[in-house]
């Protein structure tokens, strides 16, 4: 009766679903039955991928547009990683809309079992023997790399979407029927607006076939025109489709022209052939030597693999060269993965080719190729699976014991390497109770949406103090995770959106216009005029560091204020400047500046990969101990430039040591092409002290520097400045305003 079951497709697919389900109930029983009472992760990236599905589909009338942050500009939903297909197919649905966590955190388990289920489909197809198949869709989902993406990115987690892939790819090569490429293009039309990067791995899935399958077919002169058509269109059109769609109705202009990290978040053979987890990963690393091994480029095939791979081609290599050649799927499929992993690798741009991305620069919207590399993962994983079934037990029925200890050890293997991440996974996804669930919110949290609940008129935007927004990978400022967390609950429950956003991608104007909003107010800001009809606004004020810019908001005397509040504080500003009494460079203040007049350009030139000296002065020169103000305009071409950090360190016998920094992409002050950076330090007698520029070494530009000013910190400059055109204007504290007369 067992043997007979074994030959049941049905019945080993029920055995490969059912014992999936048990882990998913043994590991994750605690959400399964209660899932609005957990968030598989309350901080990062995790809390705000909760927050954009969550409030999308609770609070926002038009699918297109995301405005639970980033107000008043609020942002497209493609750009949001809350699942836009998610939202669109399920979003409308009562309970989804009620429970939007706990609905996420039932399609991410659910999605566990639909992995197991898929591979054992994609094995069959393969002809490997139903309960090898079984076995070997339960031993590769166990170990997928996916699984690591749970506790924050949830729609990179879903490990049943390139399998899935693969098996599509897999029939149209075995039976170029079109229903598969038109299954394949829905599949990846879903995929890309789950996530790119998901889409992206079948966009290479299908390029990569597209290009082997009809090279190999004009080498063997049968190339069909019908077929290779078929290969462009599943892999184009998606791709096309998306980027066609979200171009035509993306209103938010300026977006970044790329995603920084492509050169530092890729694979190689630490992350694909080393453990990442014990107990096996000292062992092997004694072997194959660690470098570095990111959690970004994690893909590690697994022993059984390695060992299976290794031991047909050392030992039964004339078997798998005739294999191979008698299954042409496979010579195809080895040779896209492995082109596949030498792009997740970085290939060739880590190996002297970096100057091409700058002609390719599509590439660069993908900040991590090492994701890529999961292609490979279940293709040779397959590949393994398919060998042991053909090669190493199904040659040797002479021996019957030899195939339950050869599944044995195999299975054994998986088992125990994968342990050890699933345990660890299990544990970090229970951990945090669903503070979008109101029986979950913190006292403290609570006691803001009440208050804001109680005011005479709604606001309509929520400002966080400590403030945050980033996402360009350009501009941003942070705070920290507990006063995000507290911006997200709030905005939540209230459905008032963030005055602030944490969103990849977001516009760099949109960027710059809400950053100046803490700039100093003798600067014209832009926001006053895209915040319409002078709407109150809420300071959400909870515990954290504040920057100096932040304070005078802690000050305001109400929770609420009016943009046109701010409008006046410039015109006061202003005017008061007009006041006061100005105070010229051979006053008796002591104040240091620098023009650079001697420069080419009139600009000290620097380079973002080497440090440049700005001033240069010791402690009996500022002849004042207490604080002093440094600052300085950044000027730049190239966004890479706002990599530039203004530092301070003092000196004395030798010893150097860093007391002051301020980063030009995270100053409050910002312009087009230009930043006004400033920074407070200590001066003590017997140093000296230098301000000097250090930027990164990875974002390669030009940076160029103009207006240093030096002053006590209790000194307020106002120099009178006369244009070459004649106009007149001032320089207050080194920032040159133009006062209305």
């Amino acid at each position: 009766m067992i043997g007979t079951l074994l030959k049941s497709k049905g019945a080993t697919r029920f055995f490969t679903i059912a014992v999936s389900a048990f882990w998913v109930l043994v590991l994750y029983g605690n959400v399964l039955f209660q899932p609005d009472n957990y968030m598989f992760s309350g901080s990062g990236d995790g809390i705000k991928n909760y927050f954009t599905f969550a409030y999308h589909v609770q609070h926002d009338t038009n699918w297109l547009e995301f405005e639970g942050a980033n107000f008043p500009y609020h942002e497209h939903v493609g750009y949001t990683d809350g699942h836009p297909a998610l939202s669109f197919l399920f979003g409308w649905i009562p309970w989804v809309k009620n429970h939007p966590v706990g609905f996420l955190n039932l399609f991410l388990l659910l999605s566990i079992i639909l992995t197991s289920w898929v591979i054992f489909e994609l094995l069959c197809a393969f002809k490997v023997s139903f309960w090898l198949a079984a076995i070997g869709a339960l031993s590769i989902n166990w170990m997928n790399p996916q699984v690591f993406r749970m506790p924050g990115h949830f729609a990179l987690s879903y490990a049943w979407i390139i399998p899935l892939g693969i098996l599509l790819v897999f029939k149209f090569h075995t039976y170029s029927k079109w229903k598969y490429v038109i299954l394949f293009i829905a599949l990846a039309c879903f995929t890309w607006f789950i996530h790119p990067y998901l889409g992206m791995a079948l966009a290479l899935l299908g390029l990569t076939f597209l290009f082997f399958d009809t090279l190999l077919a004009l080498f063997s002169k049968i190339f069909e025109w019908r077929r290779a058509m078929g290969w462009l269109s599943l892999s184009i059109a998606p791709m096309l489709f998306y980027f066609v769609f979200i171009k035509t109705t993306d209103t938010h202009l300026d977006r970044a022209p790329d995603a920084k990290g492509f050169l530092e978040y890729t694979s190689g053979y630490e992350c694909l052939f080393v453990p990442n987890h014990p107990p096996l990963r000292h062992l092997v690393s004694q072997v194959i030597k660690v470098h570095t091994q990111t959690w970004e480029s994690w893909c590690y095939i697994g022993l059984s693999t390695i060992l299976i791979v290794l031991f047909s081609f050392l030992f039964k290599l004339k078997s798998v060269i005739r294999f191979l050649k008698d299954h042409h799927f496979w010579t195809v499929a080895l040779l896209s993965s492995f082109v596949i992993t030498l792009f997740a690798c970085g290939f060739p741009f880590k190996n002297g080719h970096e100057e091409w991305l700058d002609k390719i620069p599509f590439i660069r919207q993908f900040r991590a190729p090492g994701r890529f590399a999961w292609v490979m993962y279940y293709m040779v994983t397959s590949f393994a699976f398919v060998i042991l079934s053909d090669l190493l037990i199904n040659k040797h029925t002479r021996y019957i014991w030899l195939k339950p200890l050869i599944v044995c050890i195999v299975t054994g293997l998986f088992f125990a390497e994968g342990y050890f991440g699933q345990i660890e996974n299990s544990r970090a996804i229970t951990r945090e109770p669903n503070l979008f669930n109101p029986n979950f919110t913190t006292p403290e949290q609570r006691a803001k949406i009440d208050d804001i609940n109680t005011l005479s008129e709604r606001p309509k935007a929520i400002l966080p103090i400590p403030f945050f927004h980033y996402g360009s990978d350009y501009y941003g400022v942070n705070c920290n995770e507990e006063s995000k967390k507290t911006a997200y609950v709030v905005a939540f429950h209230t459905g008032i959106p963030l005055m602030a956003s944490a969103n990849p991608r977001v516009s760099l104007s949109e960027s710059r216009a809400l950053l100046n909003l803490f700039g100093r107010n003798i600067f014209y800001k832009q926001i006053w005029d895209d915040i319409r009809n002078d709407p109150a606004i809420y300071l959400l004020q909870s515990d954290g560091e504040i920057r100096p810019e932040e304070k005078r908001f802690r000050e305001y005397g109400s929770s609420v204020f009016r943009a046109s509040e701010l409008k006046k504080e410039h015109l006061n500003a202003l005017n008061r400047l007009n006041s006061m009494q100005v105070i010229s460079s051979d006053s008796v203040h002591t104040y240091f500046t620098e023009d650079f007049s001697k420069e080419p350009g009139g600009k000290l030139i620097g380079h973002t990969s080497r440090d440049k000296d700005l001033y240069r002065i010791s402690s009996d020169g500022l002849k004042a101990s207490g604080k002093w103000n440094a600052s300085v305009w950044v000027y730049f071409d190239h966004l890479n430039a706002l990599s530039s950090t203004i530092r301070v360190a003092k000196t004395s016998n030798d010893s150097i040591t860093w007391i002051a920094y301020q980063g030009a992409a995270n100053s409050f002050n910002q312009f087009r092409d230009s930043v006004f950076v400033e920074l407070e330090f200590e001066v003590e007698p017997g140093y000296e002290y230098s301000i000097f520029s250090k930027g990164s070494e990875v974002d390669s530009s030009e940076v160029r520097f103009d207006h240093f000013m030096l002053r006590p910190s209790d000194l307020e400059v106002l120099e009178k400045q006369i244009s070459p055109n004649g106009e007149i204007y001032y320089k207050y504290n080194n920032c040159i305003v133009t006062i209305p007369r």
